[in-house]
């Protein structure tokens, strides 16, 4: 198993394994349904929300997560999107992790789940799924 190269040492992914677990079926419901609003997942940091998201589809995730894992894109520049769904038309799960994709995603992504990874104190609501410490 490797870590997780956003820290140093690396995170193992284990680490995830327990809010995996307890989010899965929130999770699974979330991402493979059309949504009319964003799934928001807040961590301490945008960073932390995204490590999470990559072992939520991994083997950690189980079967049903993982199999959902070729319908997740994280998008992390802006302009790409708009040039993807010129080409496609359509996506399924966008995963964004900053404030200027998610401005950019808003106007565009009409149907689908848009995952937005959030450091939890910049929101104004409850999200779907908070990581916290244990």
């Amino acid at each position: 198993m490797t870590g997780l190269a956003v820290t140093s040492p690396p995170l193992n992914p284990a680490l995830f394994s327990p809010a995996i677990g307890r989010m899965e079926k929130t999770l699974d419901s979330q991402f493979a349904r059309i949504s009319d609003g964003p799934i928001f997942i807040a961590a301490d940091s945008a960073e932390e929300a995204l490590a999470f998201v990559s072992q939520v589809f991994s083997e950690l995730g189980g079967d049903r997560l993982k199999s959902l894992r070729d319908r997740v894109l994280v998008f992390d520049k802006p302009g790409v999107l708009p040039r993807l769904l010129k080409v496609r038309g359509d996506l399924h799960n966008p995963v964004v992790h900053s404030r200027e994709i998610e401005r950019e995603l808003a106007s565009i992504v009409k149907e689908g789940s848009i995952a937005l990874l959030l450091p939890a104190q910049l929101l104004s609501e409850k999200p779907h799924v908070l990581l916290e410490a244990q």
